[in-house]
């Protein structure tokens, strides 16, 4: 039996698509792997703390200010329960945030929901983080350009997630406005990004969210506006990326309304799993020789609208936050297919970080 430290972030301050807005800010929590419970330690207050990244005791989180036109990045120390900075994002709606792999640097992402700007319209944004914890003013960024099919949603760039590839020497940030994983060169000496290449979806993808295999040159990602879930091969000597093959995440009958949200390999790297809100419900994968994802099965995610879900250190649990229920679901990973054992509830949650 081991306990772990998660951090959750969540919506506090209403916003147009959660139902509710009643998370109390950052909140750290005790999870027991031998029952799959936990227990809140404390909360940190914050405006919606929608995504969360974990460096030991630090929490780091995008704040998505509702009719702002520009977000913000914030820094918790989560032991003391305080928060040390909170830095302007560079952009307009930040959607995603994350820890390179030295941990020195921190990436925000904005989705950037209104008209391009001359100023404040940042795809991606570079933070240093500093001895204490805290994040300092941001010291790099880069701005997407282009637009995909969907006029509704395509209309223009939408960066929806960054992260550090396995060396460190790149950062992918998957754009939903225009069906590119785009690829910049990182100096970790520096933070500096420097656009280096892309990789390329189908139109009308939508990619918001992907995970790196721990081993293999692959990489996963969400297609939010076609449900389909992607695998791409990944040269990291190169800086290149290569569309394997795709799969809808969705059961064959199914004609309704839903949006891929996060994907994740599972914690022995043969699956990866992929969240379908407003269907409400998680999909499994294996990936075929040639880099095809199979759709294994389909199950029912517990609540209303996963926003997201993350895998325990352990590899026993996965939990899901259904943000439109104020829960996090918890399934065993063990069984297959995956057994809802239980809910924690929690306020309208959105990230979860182990």
């Amino acid at each position: 039996m081991t306990k772990h430290l998660m951090y959750l972030g969540g919506v506090s301050s209403p916003v147009g698509y959660a139902k509710t807005a009643t998370a109390p800010g950052v909140s750290a929590y005790e999870f027991d792997d031998a029952t799959g419970q936990a227990v809140l330690l404390g909360s940190v207050p914050s405006i919606n703390p929608t995504f969360v990244a974990r460096a030991g005791d630090c929490a780091y989180a995008v704040n998505e200010l509702s009719g702002a036109t520009e977000g913000t990045v914030s820094a918790f120390d989560m032991a003391k329960l305080s928060a040390l900075a909170v830095q302007p994002s560079g952009g307009m709606t930040p959607a995603h945030v994350s820890v390179d792999r030295s941990g020195k640097w921190v990436f925000a992402a904005h989705y950037a929901g209104a008209a391009p700007r001359e100023a404040l319209d940042a795809s991606v944004s570079v933070f240093p983080i500093l001895a204490d914890g805290s994040v300092g003013p941001r010291v790099s960024e880069v701005r997407h350009s282009g637009s995909g099919p969907n006029r509704d949603r395509q209309e223009r760039p939408h960066a929806h997630c960054a992260r550090a590839t396995p060396d460190n020497r790149f950062v992918l940030v998957a754009d939903l406005g225009i069906d590119r994983v785009m690829i910049h060169a990182f100096d970790a000496a520096t933070g500096q990004l420097t656009p280096h290449g892309e990789g390329v979806l189908p139109a009308g993808f939508g990619p918001r969210h992907f995970d790196f295999h721990a081993t293999q040159p692959l990489v996963v990602v969400s297609g939010e506006l076609a449900n389909e879930a992607a695998v791409l091969g990944l040269d990291t000597a190169n800086g290149t990326l290569t569309l394997l093959g795709t799969a809808s995440t969705l059961p064959p009958d199914f004609t309704g309304n839903s949006a891929c949200s996060e994907i994740h390999w599972g914690p022995d790297e043969r699956f990866f799993y992929v969240a379908n809100r407003f269907h409400d419900s998680i999909s499994m994968f294996s990936v075929l020789s040639d880099g095809t994802p199979k759709l294994l099965e389909v199950v029912a995610s517990g609540g209303a609208t996963p926003r997201h879900f993350a895998f325990d250190p352990s590899g026993q649990w996965l939990l899901v936050a259904n943000q439109d229920s104020d829960r996090l679901s918890v399934f065993s990973v063990s069984s297959a297919p995956l057994k809802h054992r239980h809910d924690i509830a929690v306020g309208t949650p959105t990230c979860i970080a182990f």
